[in-house]
């Protein structure tokens, strides 16, 4: 299915551009990032995108793809500091969708996928200096 949303800028600025037309496929789209929307609210989850911000990805996905090793060593850093990115390279056989519900299965919620980063969000009531999420 074929989704057509088009739009009129102001033409006060261009003429060239009065109508413009973008398609996407649906089956193509990336699913949202939090697996449920009661999960984390709209505040919480920007909050958490804003502290993934300036961080770099820990972890890359290649060739063997998600395994049950990294998936452990993904699972101890985000106990340790609850939010982390992952990156998946051109050679991996895993596209980011796949990915997202295999740490969903996890109880990992994937915040936002940027092209091949995602950025990850696990809770972790024992830790010290824990994120506080907004209300």
């Amino acid at each position: 299915m074929v989704i057509i949303m088009t739009y009129k800028t102001n033409p006060k600025k261009t003429k060239s551009l009065e109508n413009r037309q973008f398609s996407a496929n649906i089956a193509d789209q990336t699913p949202k990032a939090s697996p449920e929307p009661s999960a984390l609210k709209g505040k919480q989850t920007s909050y958490l995108r804003k502290l993934a911000n300036n961080l770099r990805p820990v972890f890359q996905i290649g060739k063997e793809g998600l395994t049950d090793q990294l998936l452990l060593k993904i699972l101890s850093y985000l106990k340790k500091h609850e939010l982390g990115k992952i990156s998946l390279l051109k050679t991996s056989p895993q596209e980011p969708a796949e990915l997202v519900e295999a740490l969903m299965a996890q109880g990992i919620i994937v915040i936002q996928i940027i092209g091949k980063t995602l950025v990850l969000y696990k809770a972790n009531p024992e830790l010290k200096t824990r994120i506080e999420l907004p209300l």
